[in-house]
């Protein structure tokens, strides 16, 4: 198909999550909200400000710069990911999981987005090599918040894909012909050199199966004195809360023990703390539970989680029963963080 008719299907998508979701504002943009053009591949959520709602961002460049020329079905299947991704993944995590209290899972996903709007060099979503940091992965595909909304963003788009009856390929080939572009050094999940996927329950069945130690896993975080965030490496965005709070303060001891953890969660939680430290009315209800003192949170003997949560509660599929208690129920609580 032509890149407008693919814009078309994106419309539509749209208008279906706008109806059947609705956590947020969507937008098509053809570039970013600094100039720079964007792929379909990529998208952006803007978090709510107190009594306003997500922002969701979906770049659609490719079909505009393709207008009147064919666009492969797998950038078409991107899009729609993409959408669901921003606009039902991160959506459903900040309207209603942030917003569940006495949920451990939920508290582990809330701490870990909150970690990641403290810095953005701990979100990480940047070339690594720019930083000199040695890892396989950009740093944001250990970012377990991110691994949720790619779960939700992918079963969704796959469902609606199949229920709409619009695209004019076999939707379960083109999702695993989109996972196998994004391995191996590009996603959330690993598999064996030369495994492609069959369908797309066998990569969300990988997506559960490696969660757990996601969740768990090293953070690649590396602080430095020098000025980082020169021309070449520039991280767009507000204030980096962490290197700025370790610039003011002199705190080697706190930096070094946030980069040398070896504990995702803990990382987490010392990320956050410096976070809700700053903006305590960002702190979510489902961080009720969470030790979030900066001189607890950095400490050796504080657990970010009492009792910690289990690997069998770590499930990405219990996300999806939640979505639909939303639905029986009268809807997310919408009301933000207190």
């Amino acid at each position: 198909m032509t890149g407008s008719e693919a814009h078309a299907l994106l419309v539509k998508a749209k208008d279906y999550v706008d109806e059947h979701y609705n956590y947020g504002s969507i937008f098509l943009d053809t570039e970013d909200e600094y100039g720079d053009s964007m792929s379909v591949y990529r998208g952006h959520t803007v978090p709510p400000e107190r009594g306003d709602i997500p922002k969701f961002h979906v770049r659609c460049s490719d079909f505009y710069d393709r207008w009147n020329d064919r666009v492969d079905d797998v950038t078409v299947a991107a899009s729609i990911v993409t959408l669901f991704h921003e606009a039902v993944g991160h959506g459903f995590q900040l309207r209603s999981a942030y917003m569940r209290q006495d949920d451990p899972l939920c508290s582990v996903l809330a701490m870990n987005f909150c970690a990641c709007q403290a810095s953005g060099r701990y979100y990480g979503d940047y070339d690594p090599s720019d930083y000199g940091i040695d890892c396989d992965k950009w740093p944001y595909f250990s970012q377990c918040h991110e691994m949720a909304a790619q779960y939700l963003g992918l079963k969704f788009a796959r469902d609606y894909m199949h229920g709409s009856g619009m695209f004019p390929f076999d939707v379960e080939r083109v999702l695993c012909e989109y996972e196998d572009v994004r391995l191996p050094d590009s996603d959330f999940i690993t598999v064996s050199d030369g495994f492609h996927f069959g369908n797309v329950d066998q990569i969300l069945e990988q997506f559960e199966l490696q969660f757990p130690g996601v969740v768990r896993g090293k953070h690649e975080y590396q602080f430095s004195r020098r000025e980082l965030f020169d021309e070449k490496v520039s991280v767009k965005g507000p204030i980096d809360l962490l290197e700025n709070a370790f610039s003011k303060d002199g705190s080697d001891c706190r930096s070094k023990r946030l980069s040398n953890c070896r504990d995702g969660m803990k990382q987490d939680q010392m990320a956050a703390s410096v976070f809700v430290d700053r903006y305590p009315q960002n702190k979510f209800p489902a961080l009720s539970g969470v030790e979030l003192r900066p001189d607890k949170a950095f400490g050796y003997i504080s657990d970010p989680m009492k009792p910690m949560p289990p690997d069998s509660v770590l499930k990405l599929s219990y996300l999806v029963e939640l979505m639909d208690d939303d639905r029986n129920d009268a809807g997310p609580d919408l009301d933000g963080p207190e």
